[in-house]
């Protein structure tokens, strides 16, 4: 019986400035390492569907109903830049993307 190919998980990696921003912009409350978690569960989901990314290597993510990340490929991890909300964030997320 043939072995079953699977795709290797990424590394993810949550910046200083993004942690802060979460904290601030989100009304969900998750410790560090479940966020971390949950970033790299969404990220490998999203990647198995397809992902879109901009020419820079980065991309948007919703982690949480109304939570976005900005991530970006770096090598063989993914560096979670910042975080908004759709009702504070719109023009941020239209301005770097």
């Amino acid at each position: 019986m043939p072995k079953v190919l699977r795709p290797k998980p990424y590394q993810v990696e949550l910046s200083d400035h993004a942690w802060q921003r979460f904290c601030q912009r989100s009304e969900f409350r998750a410790s560090r390492k479940k966020l971390l978690r949950r970033l790299k569960a969404q990220i490998n989901t999203q990647l198995a569907v397809g992902m879109r990314l901009d020419k820079t290597s980065a991309g948007w993510l919703e982690v949480y109903p109304g939570v976005w990340a900005a991530v970006r490929l770096k090598g063989a991890c993914w560096m979670v830049m910042t975080f908004i909300d759709e009702w504070s964030g719109l023009a941020e997320k239209e301005a770097v993307g």
